[in-house]
């Protein structure tokens, strides 16, 4: 009797731990390899297509830097359309004053996020944590132009209208599009369109 309690507890525990073994498996999620890897280009071709978990970092990096480039273009030609009627094109408007700002407060924001380990795949899967994350580093990289303008005394050279409405749109931009992502990684996790590394469970 006193050999039996411990065995049976065991298989009490293990019940649970197993369980949660097979659901992560049939995620295909295994253990997020460190922020700071290099996907592999050879994992792409041998996986039939499918996209590698390391790769899941760099994209999301990649799309972060197009929305808040488009935003600014987008912004700054709306608003000279609308406000002042000028006739700038999309390609005057890219090599303005606005878009080298977009540079410089999206790049703070997503080196940051980085760094912090927020490009994840475990933590893009949650909303919460990206909006918090997001939005603490787009306020810290919009400060950080504020700053860089006034010391270098450029600030008459950028439009206030624009830098507000690129400082708003361009949050809301980031946090549907985390919104979006966060449910879209799951079902790709889940179908297996995202496939992580090998991983042995150990049961008892």
């Amino acid at each position: 009797e006193v050999i039996r309690e411990p065995i049976e507890s065991l298989e009490t525990d293990a019940v649970p731990q197993l369980q949660q073994s097979r659901r992560l498996k049939n995620l295909n999620f295994r253990a997020p390899s460190p922020a700071n890897s290099r996907p592999d280009v050879k994992s792409f071709k041998t996986t039939g297509g499918r996209l590698p978990i390391d790769w899941v970092g760099p994209t999301v990096v990649l799309a972060d830097i197009a929305f808040i480039l488009a935003c600014s273009v987008f912004v700054e030609f709306l608003y000279d359309l609308s406000i002042s009627g000028a006739d700038r094109t999309l390609a005057e408007v890219g090599t303005s004053n606005s878009f080298a700002a977009a540079l410089i407060a999206g790049g703070v924001m997503i080196l940051t996020l980085w760094s912090s380990g927020s490009y994840r795949p475990d933590k893009l899967l949650r909303f919460g944590t990206q909006a918090r994350a997001v939005t603490t580093r787009w306020l810290l990289g919009l400060t950080v132009l504020v700053g860089m303008l006034f010391l270098m005394k450029r600030g008459e050279q950028v439009s206030r209208g624009t830098m507000l409405l690129f400082a708003v749109n361009g949050w809301v931009l980031l946090i549907a599009w985390r919104f979006i992502l966060a449910s879209r990684l799951y079902r790709a996790l889940e179908s297996g369109r995202v496939i992580g590394h090998p991983t042995i469970f150990l049961g008892v």
